[in-house]
């Protein structure tokens, strides 16, 4: 088939490609002879007749693709061949986007071994009738056997199909253990085109916080009684404009989970802080993981001093703290917020990968975490307290955080209480405590992560467009539970040519307009080759 192509596209002669066929006959001599047959009269003539012309090599080819056909679709208690990659996948990669790539590849690969052997088989055949149309042109019975051979093939060629379709269609095996089994389909895997930094717009966005709203903090309420509240009415806060705006960039991940009645789709989605947030062009700073943490990124800059001449001078939460802990973030159909303890970000850790990586948290997480040397990043929690002194001693905010240089065997991580006095940085030394957050999904109803879904045209024409949904009805408001499959029907009319079919993605809630990735799905020539129904109508999963 290489040469076949090389030739076709002009970069070889018909030499070559008939070199190529003789070097498979000749492996066709091998195969025979391997199925226990020999040659009385070794002649090249004696052993076309023999090959050709009795069914020795089509039961080869045969047993060996049905083997290959049931290996797919093993139950499960056998362990067959997906399984067994999405197991390996769930084992060494952390992520639903990583997992779906093995697994994917893995598929493909036992795929084109069962394609290669069909395509030699169909050579063998094609062999076949050239020996034939040399040997037995008026011989009816040879001709015969000849179209029953080829109807064979295309039976087989169309089993194969049907077994590949039920094995991409059904549930995979990705774990199974103590805590409750994991099955998916493959379209229920979150893909790496969605894992992806979104710009996620904060719904109650502070400005500023004035000393009313910190009255009706319940830890302020708490620590302070009556008589020091009114000092905290004097002041007010904003939040750090550069960084932590109405609108923050967020990494999504996925992991696979169990499925619940709560977590039907059995993908629990995940938002953590992005490290490369936009800034504006005017301003001074510029920054990246490999800058030096900018002060509004320093841990200590989650509180806020009110410096007092006559008392003690008090550490309150940030206006910047109260934005990214307190408040609901949407990526446009899903609202998430700041864990409030470890256990609400657990299935995110509960990975071979985590294991594999000594259980340490900023290993597992380095992508998303900043990497500068004397840096440690805390997950912080939506939780905070007071160290609370008497009226002449300074006192801190008492943050909720997980240690991400800290080893937590297990999934299950551990969160300590961190006061702000003992992680100020050493500015001289270059040493910093940098925060992160992450935020889990607050399911909808259903328990479904929603995505909203159009169509759209570009260009000059008339065409109709249109989404199913796996009911057969017309995508309801556009949105689309994950993992559910939507069909794309569509038609030009009249003279309308359609040049492409285009995937757009816009993961900006501040500007939802911006396509932040495209690709191509059906190029002008792929659209030529689709069969359209009855009604003109193309249709694509």
């Amino acid at each position: 088939m290489k040469a076949a192509q090389l030739y076709m596209d002009g970069k070889t002669d018909m030499n070559a490609v008939e070199e190529s066929k003789q070097k498979l006959y000749d492996n066709f001599i091998e195969v025979y002879k391997a199925a226990g047959n020999s040659f009385e009269n070794p002649t090249d003539e004696k052993k076309k007749d023999a090959i050709f012309c009795n069914d020795t090599i089509d039961g080869v080819f045969k047993r060996s693709i049905w083997s290959m056909i049931n290996a797919l679709n093993k139950p499960s208690d056998e362990k067959n061949y997906a399984d067994a990659a999405a197991q390996f996948a769930y084992r060494a990669y952390g992520f639903s986007g990583d997992q779906y790539n093995y697994i994917v590849s893995s598929i493909d690969k036992q795929f084109m071994e069962i394609i290669k052997m069909e395509m030699m088989y169909q050579e063998f055949i094609a062999q076949r009738g050239d020996y034939f149309e040399e040997k037995y042109p008026d011989d009816e019975s040879k001709w015969e056997s000849y179209a029953a051979w080829t109807n064979d093939l295309n039976k087989l060629n169309e089993d194969v199909a049907k077994a590949m379709d039920t094995m991409l269609d059904r549930e995979i095996l990705v774990s199974d253990s103590t805590v409750g089994s994991i099955r998916m389909k493959l379209d229920e895997f979150v893909k790496p085109e969605d894992m992806v930094s979104v710009r996620m717009k904060n719904e109650n966005y502070h400005e500023k916080l004035t000393g009313e709203f910190y009255e009706n903090e319940q830890p302020i309420i708490d620590a302070f009684n009556e008589g020091y509240l009114y000092l905290i009415e004097e002041y007010g806060w904003k939040s750090n404009a550069d960084v932590i705006t109405p609108f923050v960039n967020f990494h999504r991940i996925a992991v696979p989970t169990p499925k619940t009645e709560e977590n039907p789709s059995g993908i629990d989605i995940y938002y953590i802080f992005d490290t490369s947030q936009p800034h504006d062009a005017e301003e001074d700073w510029a920054w990246n993981s490999d800058d030096s943490v900018p002060e509004n990124l320093r841990f200590y800059q989650f509180e806020e001093k009110i410096d007092l001449t006559l008392a003690r001078d008090q550490h309150i939460p940030s206006c910047d703290f109260i934005n990214l802990t307190k408040e609901n973030y949407s990526d446009g159909q899903n609202q998430f917020s700041c864990a409030k303890n470890t256990a609400e970000f657990q299935s995110l850790f509960a990975t071979g990968l985590f294991s594999a990586l000594s259980s340490i948290p900023g290993d597992y997480l380095s992508e998303y975490l900043l990497t500068k040397k004397d840096t440690k990043t805390y997950i912080a929690l939506s939780d905070y307290d007071f160290d609370y002194h008497d009226a002449w001693a300074t006192s801190y905010t008492i943050f909720h955080v997980v240690d991400t240089t800290g080893q937590y065997p297990g999934s299950s991580l551990e969160s300590s209480t961190l006061s702000a006095e003992k992680i100020q940085p050493d500015k001289s030394a270059g040493a910093y405590s940098a925060y992160t957050v992450i935020l889990k999904n607050r399911p909808q109803e259903d328990g479904y992560y929603k995505t909203k879904v159009d169509v759209a045209t570009n260009g000059v024409g008339d065409t109709e467009l249109e989404m199913i949904q796996e009911d057969g009805t017309t995508c309801q408001e556009n949105t689309v539970p994950s993992g559910k499959e939507v069909t794309l029907r569509f038609k030009a009319e009249g003279t309308t040519v359609l040049e492409s079919l285009t995937l757009q993605r816009h993961n900006n809630t501040e500007n939802p307009s911006e396509v932040t990735s495209e690709e191509t799905l059906l190029t002008k020539d792929q659209i030529a080759t689709l069969s359209p129904d009855e009604e003109g109508y193309y249709i694509i999963l």
